[in-house]
């Protein structure tokens, strides 16, 4: 059996431009480097090839990475596959999926291995959407695998919203790998002058049987229609040496009064558009992966209610009955109807969800969209039902409202979080992961009860067998999507220690703790803590970030935080020109004095 990775070249984002013109990424000067989560990807196949098996390594792009491919024959590589033709400028996501699903096939069905995202933006939905595309079974998120004697069954363990599972899988299968999982391979510079000269197969369109039509931004299912500059809206006042303790005193004052919501708690919704017809119902996914009622649910059902007031949002259940208090606070968050289906599992996968959601969109074929959070199973499952069912799909949503014609028009951050970004699908329904704003906003009891709607549904045996699990999501962290101050610990707090000191602390005051992306990669707390451009949103009325370097992966997390405090030894720190108040010192000392007594 072979082994293939499909790896991406990207670019230094540091070192790009974006044309908001010519809605068109300037990459010259941009140094090229294949995606740190390929590299590990690339590693873990050599490490599991055995005798007689090749590795074949397969990337997507413009012929000048050829030279970067070329240098993974150095480190053991023994095919190198390069798909690069003019007419795929412009592909989206799913067909970037296609493009790397047909050459899969072409090359015979195998262990694919790649990475579970990249580090130029994208939001980890391909290995979802290639999954169903080549019918292999789909594991994401891999923390470590363990090959079995015979060769064709794999233990993987894999990073969850809250811990971590362990599953066994049988080849054909597609693992996705994070960054714990390995160490790049490095080659000798002997070999990776060897490398140069080893041949790069080259492959076009014409040679996976696809038309122009079908790929680049003709056969994308997505349209860019506007890009606008989405700089901060904040003064930043930033203090330090001997005017620090006026700035902690100001400090002080938000943490014992934190400003209100900007959308105050209760009140009626709006009515429905009288014309709210089977063409204007949304679908939100409202239950979560532990068959629970998903918090963030309950947030993007209000949401939709206030930004498409035209429109008429219904949640679906997938997993066991919800509570009859889960299916009030469903109605009362703004759900017009729910439809349930109900399966004996309490753990729902991503492809149990995906099913569910199509027996929904069966039922309800004229929807305009089916909403799924943000989150790590949410992106799985929405890039899942893209490739299912050939649907365009936007992620990291923020904000919509209806176009002139009526379409559905997403929002997003795009580069980096320095601008916004307004998509359009050109299918019905969009599929969309979504980062409410806001917290939800809860009507009072009144009226009937949310009309509920039982469809039939019988989940398939999973061809994916769970062994075990833990649990990684401890109290003391708190509720990030809940609680009025969030605290954000970056490298810059020193390491693990110093995090689980700070712990019982944050607890007894009801503040939640969050993390960057390189304290979540170092393993110093749970991937669920991420927060960031490939992590999660927050929006308390008051953020606290400890030693963060203020990068703008990192930053476009916090957009929606009312205010913003940030601690850190450097008065120059980037990360004090994104803030409201910057503390420049030790957090050790200002922390205590920001927070009083107690710590």
């Amino acid at each position: 059996m072979d082994l293939t990775v499909l790896v991406k070249a990207t670019l230094d984002r540091d070192a790009l431009r974006f044309d908001p013109q010519e809605r068109t990424v300037v990459r010259t000067g941009a140094a090229a480097f294949l995606n740190p989560f390929d590299q590990r990807a690339v590693r873990v196949a050599l490490d599991l090839r055995r005798p007689g098996e090749r590795v074949q390594l397969v990337s997507m792009g413009p012929p000048e990475i050829a030279p970067l491919l070329a240098e993974t024959y150095a480190i053991g590589v023994d095919r190198v596959i390069l798909i690069s033709d003019d007419a795929l400028i412009g592909s989206d996501a799913l067909v970037t999926a296609r493009v790397l699903a047909r050459a899969v096939q072409r090359l015979g069905r195998s262990l694919v291995l790649t990475g579970d995202r990249s580090t130029d933006g994208e939001s980890g939905i391909v290995p979802g959407a290639l999954a169903p595309l080549l019918w292999a079974v789909p594991i994401v998120r891999a923390r470590s695998i363990a090959r079995s004697e015979s060769g064709f069954e794999f233990d993987v363990t894999a990073d969850t919203e809250d811990g971590w599972a362990r599953y066994r899988v049988t080849a054909p299968c597609l693992i996705a790998v994070g960054e714990k999982i390995a160490k790049p391979r490095k080659g000798t510079p002997a070999d990776l002058a060897a490398a140069a000269t080893h041949p790069i197969e080259r492959w076009t369109i014409s040679d996976l049987g696809f038309r122009p039509r079908e790929v680049g931004r003709v056969g994308s299912q997505t349209t860019l229609v506007e890009v606008a500059s989405d700089a901060p809206l904040r003064i930043p006042r930033t203090y330090a040496g001997p005017t620090l303790a006026e700035g902690i005193r100001e400090g002080r004052t938000w943490i014992d009064a934190p400003p209100s919501l900007t959308t105050p708690e209760g009140g009626p919704f709006s009515s429905l558009a009288a014309d709210a017809s089977y063409d204007r119902e949304v679908l939100v996914l409202a239950s979560a992966p532990d068959g629970g009622l998903d918090p963030l649910a309950l947030q993007i059902l209000s949401e939709m209610r206030r930004r498409i007031p035209d429109h008429w949002p219904s949640a679906v259940w997938v997993g066991p009955h919800p509570s009859s208090e889960d299916a009030e606070r469903l109605r009362r968050a703004g759900a017009a109807r729910g439809y349930g289906l109900h399966g004996p599992s309490e753990h729902i996968l991503s492809v149990v969800a995906t099913l569910g959601l199509e027996r929904a969109m069966d039922r309800r074929p004229h929807a305009a969209a089916v909403i799924v959070p943000s989150t790590l199973a949410g992106r799985e499952t929405a890039g899942r039902l893209a490739g299912r069912r050939a649907l365009g799909i936007v992620t990291d949503v923020e904000d919509c409202h209806s176009g002139p014609a009526g379409q559905l028009v997403w929002t997003k951050p795009s580069f980096g979080g320095g601008y916004r970004a307004s998509v359009v699908t050109r299918t019905r329904p969009s599929i969309v992961t979504f980062r409410p704003r806001r917290n939800a906003h809860i009507a009072p009891l009144s009226g009937d009860p949310l009309d509920w709607v039982d469809i039939p549904f019988e989940p398939p045996a999973s061809p994916i067998q769970a062994l075990d699990g833990g649990i990684e999501r401890l109290p003391e962290f708190g509720r990030p999507d809940l609680a009025r101050v969030v605290v954000a610990v970056g490298m810059g707090i020193g390491g693990p220690e110093q995090i689980r000191a700070l712990l019982p602390t944050l607890a007894a005051r009801g503040i939640a703790l969050v993390a960057s992306r390189r304290v979540v990669d170092a393993g110093w707390v749970p991937p669920h803590l991420q927060v960031g451009l490939t992590g999660r949103s927050v929006a308390p009325p008051l953020g606290i970030l400890i030693g963060t370097s203020g990068g703008a992966n990192f930053m476009v997390g916090w957009r929606r935080a009312h205010r913003l405090i940030a601690i850190n030894r450097d008065p120059g720190a980037a990360v004090f020109r994104g803030v409201d108040l910057g503390l420049a010192g030790p957090w050790e000392e200002i922390l205590p004095a920001l927070l009083g007594p107690g710590l």
